[in-house]
């Protein structure tokens, strides 16, 4: 039932990152074949879309679905993301910009003109029994209707504080950890690239402290959908820090 329902979604961003690309840009990318829409019960996406769906959320309701359940695009509630068993953050920082910040060009996706270097990321004050974490980078604003994810990465080990920037460019950023599969169609860190003329979009990095020492069953094939649904029941603590790019 679940293999269905992420398979359905996945038609569904299909259509829309074809078009959207999230960002707008010019830049190629390579994207999975689309799974039968008549196996799964989602609608065929052989056209590419135009926008948004119709109805989709306003940019403030989509942040709002980001971070704490939201509405879909039909106006349903989102299922809330998982709880962490303690509510002190993890402080996550870097050197590469400030928090709420404008990132460099350097970050930007390369099919943009940017440089495709992730940044810099540290982080402290993770609970004592963490076993490994999960990086992800959200951007709740792109033209979708659900986001776009620009960076996936799992099984990072827990004596691991801080990713150099450009890690990302790597399937494994550090050894031992591996990058899921990204709404770019790609295994590694995907930038920036926002339509031009939107305003500035919100770029979440967050840190997932669990009580594994690694999730089973995924790779690079594996999605954020995969890896957050992964994650219930064992998420200690997390963490995020926003910065924020327009063209």
């Amino acid at each position: 039932m679940r293999g269905a329902w992420i398979r359905a979604v996945r038609v569904v961003l299909a259509g829309a990152v074809g078009a959207a690309f999230a960002c707008g840009g010019s830049g190629s990318t390579t994207t999975r074949s689309q799974p039968d829409s008549s196996a799964t019960g989602a609608p065929a996406t052989g056209a590419p879309a135009t926008g948004a769906p119709r109805g989709a959320p306003s940019a403030d309701t989509a942040r709002a679905a980001a971070r704490a359940g939201g509405v879909t695009a039909s106006g349903l509630p989102f299922a809330p993301p998982a709880k962490p068993l303690l509510a002190t953050p993890i402080a996550v920082t870097s050197s590469t910009f400030t928090a709420g910040g404008t990132l460099p060009a350097s970050t930007e996706f390369n099919g943009c003109g940017g440089g495709n270097t992730s940044p810099e990321l540290s982080w402290s004050g993770v609970p004592p029994n963490t076993k490994s974490f999960v990086l992800t980078l959200f951007d709740p604003d792109a033209p979708t209707g659900t986001g776009f994810w620009h960076w996936v990465v799992f099984n990072i080990p827990s004596t691991v504080t801080r990713l150099p920037a450009g890690a990302g460019s790597k399937a494994s950023p550090v050894p031992h950890a591996r990058s899921g599969y990204t709404d770019f169609g790609f295994s590694h860190y995907g930038g920036p690239c926002p339509p031009p003329g939107d305003p500035p979009h919100h770029y979440i990095f967050t840190l997932y402290a669990l009580d594994l020492p690694a999730i089973e069953g995924v790779g690079p094939s594996s999605t954020a959908a995969d890896i957050m649904f992964a994650l219930r029941g064992h998420l200690l603590a997390q963490g995020s820090l926003e910065g924020r790019f327009g063209r």
